[in-house]
């Protein structure tokens, strides 16, 4: 089968398709000594004005340090002399088993004042008024000098492997070894820049200085390439999985996943197949999951990835990425190993999630929110858990002084006082996540340093919105809390309402769906649920009917895209598991008789199939992770997994969803225990209820 590339929006209907560049071939590396096109007489204006008044004058030479990484390296490196200079390297040429030798050259990433760079504009769609700037300014010569950065992992931190830099000893992690290894021209000199040896590691002030310049380095670049490692567990026969997987999805023309009937038709892996386990383990790999990686493909237009001896194009992978989510594919890739939570699963949807931002600033050429990217790189990993906030600044408007002595819990809570502005408050308290509040740090401060361990109620990322629990105006326009003040640093003071309590709680369960048919985890927990509901549920009982108010619940009021309402489908399957699990008909009162026979067989037909499908993906999101609880006034719902009887229930006035804080007797503020879902309130009724005043709540 013939490999494909495409230039398609994948949201249009029209494929410009273009055959694939070999995926043995060699990355586009930036060579010593070429000149990459000729450039613009306003970047030559801005070099001629910055070489009068810098180049004249040579530079005095601090004091030298010692590179950090070993004792027994002989380079030192000479002090960057400016706020906006970082090293290139320049990788000399040689055989894959000739001893590596480089030389690093201090260049200018910024031109000084009213010389900077020209800043790169659109006028209509695709016409721009110069080139992008994609290179940096020899601070000896004052002339240009292109490079490709390289994004990489360190693996281990052991700095063993010798190399010659500047002609001295210095030492290397293997991983960045073998990529210098595979990069490195038999003819040629490459310029690159690689962090390890471009940045001197023991010097906390320059890491710092050259971390405010990281998004300035990426974008700079004339290009970025991506090492994932050597070849193993079948990682060349993975990518042409990749590619096939892509091609065959997308001429779909259905916008459901295709029958697994259907899967050799149309040159698919069969479920279960070896080639879907390879996969997964390229998708495993631990760049796919690092911090830093977030800006260094999205700051760049140019992304290739070489995994062995193969490469190709970031676009090809975010494709293939946006095709198995949209498609339902990931369900077929399964956890990494038994028992594991990180799945191949996540690996698509932060694919697909890294190209979305990618896509915005390549096209609106304009940053996001602080808060946005530490959204997005939450689920990643960090060496240094301060970098889940200083790895992710370039793609943001707003800066966070990148200290590395202060406390990582004092660093969570500068980067939040950043976001407390009226578009990005309330989504902020929607993203707190902690089974207990810590001690060490505010309550409504996210521990950005775990992934998040539900899917956010009232945060989704989208102009879309299914509740309006305190929202007074249907027609908003986004998210604003009526009254937010900040008082002692770090106490959150919001006006809301505090109108109920928690009475019983069960879970967190199960969140398999398919498991309420046989003993598990999940079985048990809905049985639970059963009973609570049955129990305490008279409230809905004399309303729209126990029963609807149920599997609602289960739902959170939501379908499987997370951004409508749950459809009243749903409530015929729902009840034929239950019946099918509990033995008998009705389950619970208000319960409907079925409008067609549904047997465990028929429900894996096509229709019904897809939308039980459907209805997992939404109970998963909606329960992973919570508890259902009923509350003192009869109420039910889903909370956060440290919710306890006796915790508070409150809306945020101008917020979606209703939270559950908990009192703290000794200063008579609460303490955030985090977003929830309560049947019943979501559509702002508790602020009908007469009698039901607001109040300041003190959040610590």
């Amino acid at each position: 089968m013939d490999l494909w590339t495409s230039t398609e929006d994948p949201d249009d209907g029209f494929f410009l398709s273009n055959p694939v560049k070999d995926l043995n071939s060699s990355p586009d590396l930036v060579k010593a000594g070429v000149v990459y096109g000729e450039l613009s007489p306003m970047h030559k204006a801005a070099l001629k004005a910055y070489n009068l008044e810098n180049c004249s004058v040579k530079p005095t030479k601090s004091p030298q340090s010692h590179s950090p990484t070993s004792s027994h390296n002989e380079m030192t490196y000479e002090p960057l002399a400016g706020s906006q200079e970082i090293r290139v390297l320049e990788l000399h040429p040689g055989r894959y088993d000739a001893e590596i030798r480089c030389s690093l050259h201090v260049c200018a990433v910024a031109l000084d004042r009213e010389y900077d760079y020209p800043v790169d504009r659109k006028v209509g769609i695709g016409a721009r008024i110069h080139p992008r700037t994609q290179f940096v300014v020899s601070s000896v010569t004052g002339k240009p000098i292109w490079y490709t950065a390289l994004s990489y992992v360190w693996g281990d931190s052991a700095f063993l492997m010798p190399i010659k830099c500047n002609e001295k000893t210095f030492h290397t992690t293997r991983n960045l070894d073998i990529a210098l290894r595979h990069l490195r021209d038999s003819t040629d000199s490459v310029m690159l820049w690689a962090d390890q040896i471009c940045i001197n590691q023991n010097d906390l002030q320059e890491k710092t200085q050259q971390v405010l310049l990281m998004s300035k380095i990426y974008e700079r670049a004339r290009s970025t390439v991506v090492w994932l490692g050597e070849e193993a567990d079948n990682s060349d026969g993975a990518v042409g999985t990749l590619f096939a997987v892509k091609y065959a999805l997308r001429w779909l023309t259905d916008e459901k996943a295709p029958d697994t009937g259907e899967f050799k038709r149309l040159c698919l892996p069969e479920p279960g197949s070896q080639d879907w386990a390879d996969l997964r383990k390229f998708l495993s790999r631990p760049w796919f999951h690092r911090v830093w990686i977030l800006q260094e493909v999205v700051l760049q237009q140019k992304v290739e990835l070489i995994c062995g001896s193969k490469c190709f194009d970031w676009n090809d992978l975010a494709l293939f990425a946006y095709y198995m989510v949209k498609y339902d594919m990931e369900q077929f890739l399964g956890l990494a190993e038994p028992g594991d939570q990180e799945t191949s699963e996540s690996s698509c949807t932060r694919i697909r999630m890294i190209s979305d931002m990618k896509d915005y600033h390549q096209g609106f050429e304009q940053k996001s929110s602080l808060f946005a990217v530490l959204i997005e790189g939450r689920g990643a990993k960090a060496t240094n858990l301060r970098d889940k906030v200083f790895g992710v600044m370039g793609m943001s408007d707003q800066i966070v002084y990148p200290d590395y002595e202060q406390p990582i819990p004092n660093v969570y809570r500068e980067a939040c006082k950043a976001c407390l502005n009226d578009a990005d408050v309330v989504r902020l308290l929607c993203s707190v996540d902690h089974a207990q509040p810590s001690v060490e740090m505010p309550s409504w401060v996210p521990d950005w340093s775990t992934p998040r361990q539900t899917v956010s109620l009232g945060y989704t990322g989208k102009e879309h919105a299914v509740y309006k629990a305190a929202i007074w105006d249907v027609n908003f326009a986004g998210y604003k809390l009526k009254s937010i003040r900040v008082e002692a640093e770090s106490s959150l003071v919001i006006e809301g309402i505090i109108f109920d309590s928690i009475h019983d709680a069960c879970g967190p369960g199960g969140s398999n769906l398919q498991g309420i048919l046989v003993e598990s985890r999940t079985r048990q927990f809905l049985f639970e649920c059963v009973s609570m509901a049955t129990r305490d549920g008279e409230l809905y009982a004399s309303k729209n009917g126990l029963f609807e108010a149920f599997w609602k619940t289960l739902v959170a009021g939501k379908d499987h895209t997370g951004v409508l309402k749950a459809p009243s489908d749903y409530a015929e399957i729902f009840a034929f598991l239950l019946n099918a699990a509990n033995g008998c008909s009705p389950t619970l009162l208000g319960q409907p008789q079925y409008k067609r026979k549904l047997t465990l067989k028929n429900l894996e037909s096509r229709r019904p199939h897809r939308l039980y499908r459907e209805m997992q993906i939404a109970y998963k999101a909606a329960v992973r992770n919570r508890k259902f609880c009923t509350t003192s006034k009869g109420y039910m719902g889903l909370f956060p997994r440290g919710t306890q009887a006796g915790d508070r229930i409150c809306v945020f006035l101008g917020g979606p969803v209703p939270f559950v804080i908990r009192p703290h007797k000794p200063s008579k503020s609460y303490q955030l225990i985090g977003e929830c879902y309560v049947h019943g309130i979501m559509d702002g009724e508790i602020l009908k209820v007469p009698g039901i005043d607001s109040e300041d709540i003190t959040i610590i």
